[in-house]
């Protein structure tokens, strides 16, 4: 293959750079790479790994910023096997070559990148097709956010995003994705306008220490002839680790944790404890032996539980297997 480089000083002012690539067998074809403001300081997600990076290429041309570097990159591009768009890095003179084709790929979601810009290459009659727009500006002249890589969000720019689950619109059950930040991306789990706070490996967002909450315990036991429980509280915080829960306002499983207290840490009173936010004095879960009758009894695997004080004795004397905390916004008067 031959490969020939043609501009005309129109084209190297212009955002959009046109490359022409000449092959024996198909005859010339092509292509253009294009970017535009809503692709300045943005990339994709994973836009780094080897999920869609190809590979870096160094800047030869000087200023890295200027017209001959967006060629080089795009003549890269262009001549690397698979490659789709590219991210051109200026301060650091190197662009990165990916497989993403944001046109057949829109959903994929968009973050913050200082520094970046993202460049669709794709041959001119297909570039044409867009109207002069990137492959991002054309799916949102026909699209919603969420459809374009912004899930949860709206406006013009895609930049107006609801980060809890009581803003949603609609509210769901089930995992969704919100933006807590332009470049920080994170998955939330929902019971129509209750948010999960923590269950065991997954801790309270910062972000919810920002508005006032209620919060909701639910119990749920290894026994599946028993029904979970849940439990009403007029507050919680948590702050550095630390757990503050207001009065029980209701709920069958009762206030098993002996709230309202402040500032509790999450504890593991024995080996055969799941860690939580425990009061003094628990020294073992309901329906498990002790880490150490277990190791008397030569067990190959410490079976664990929680401990949660019920008034039904049935319960008490049941394993627990999680306890979750919902949390949602305090209503508005």
């Amino acid at each position: 293959m031959m490969v020939m480089r043609r501009h005309w000083l129109g084209s190297l002012l212009h955002p959009s750079l046109l490359v022409l690539v000449m092959t024996a067998v198909t005859g010339a074809v092509v292509y253009q790479a294009r970017s535009g403001p809503e692709y300045v300081d943005q990339s994709f997600e994973h836009a780094l790994t080897s999920s869609y990076l190809i590979v870096f290429h160094d800047i030869y041309a000087v200023p890295t910023d200027g017209a001959l570097a967006l060629l080089e990159c795009t003549r890269a591009c262009i001549r690397t096997s698979g490659c789709a768009s590219f991210l051109m890095f200026a301060a650091q003179g190197r662009c990165a070559l990916t497989k993403y084709n944001r046109c057949d790929a829109p959903a994929q979601p968009l973050v913050s990148m200082p520094g970046a810009k993202f460049y669709d290459l794709l041959p001119a009659t297909q570039m044409s097709e867009l109207g002069g727009r990137t492959c991002l500006a054309n799916c949102r002249v026909n699209h919603d956010c969420s459809f374009c890589g912004r899930a949860n969000c709206g406006g013009e720019s895609c930049d107006m995003c609801s980060i809890f689950c009581w803003q949603l619109d609609p509210q769901i059950t089930g995992h969704t994705y919100v933006y807590t930040s332009p470049s920080e991306l994170r998955q939330i789990q929902c019971l129509g306008a209750w948010e999960l706070g923590w269950r065991r490996l997954s801790y309270f967002f910062p972000e919810l220490s920002t508005v006032s909450l209620i919060l909701q315990v639910t119990i749920l036991y290894t026994d599946t002839t028993l029904s979970s429980t849940t439990a009403l509280f007029d507050s919680v915080k948590y702050t550095a680790g630390l757990l503050t829960v207001g009065t029980l306002l209701q709920g069958d499983a009762g206030n098993g944790w002996g709230a309202p207290f402040t500032n509790r840490p999450i504890s593991t009173p024995d080996g055969s404890v799941e860690p939580f936010f425990y009061a003094s004095g628990v020294t073992r879960a309901g329906g498990v032996l002790s880490y150490q009758e277990q190791l008397d009894l030569n067990y190959t695997t410490i079976i664990k539980g929680y401990y949660w004080q019920s008034s039904d004795p049935a319960r008490s004397e049941s394993r627990i297997h999680s306890i979750s905390l919902w949390v949602t916004q305090v209503p508005q008067p």
